[in-house]
């Protein structure tokens, strides 16, 4: 059973990775969508806006939202597994990937 601070941390979470996401998709649809977006040159190439905008904030939108509820519940760094764990025979898991 999920308590009531871990549906908040939820809500809170899902509000702000879509928040962020649709904020990037709706500008990126402003600017002309996918197809018609505007170009930059960088290094000689013609890159479209949409597509800058798509791989950096759009993309990057769930992990500055788990970033933002961390700081807002107080969470912390604690439980983010971010070390390998190599016992039980997890590690024919990290060889596979």
């Amino acid at each position: 059973m999920i308590d009531k601070r871990n549906k908040q941390r939820i809500w809170i979470y899902l509000g702000f990775a879509f928040g962020i996401s649709w904020a990037i998709g709706l500008v990126i649809y402003l600017t002309g969508g996918l197809e018609n977006s505007p170009t930059v040159t960088i290094a000689d190439m013609p890159i479209s806006l949409a597509l800058i905008l798509l791989s950096t904030a759009y993309m990057f939108g769930p992990a500055l939202a788990n970033v933002i509820t961390r700081r807002l519940t107080k969470e912390g760094k604690k439980n983010l597994n971010l070390k390998p764990h190599f016992d039980r025979g997890r590690w024919i898991h990290w060889i596979s990937a």
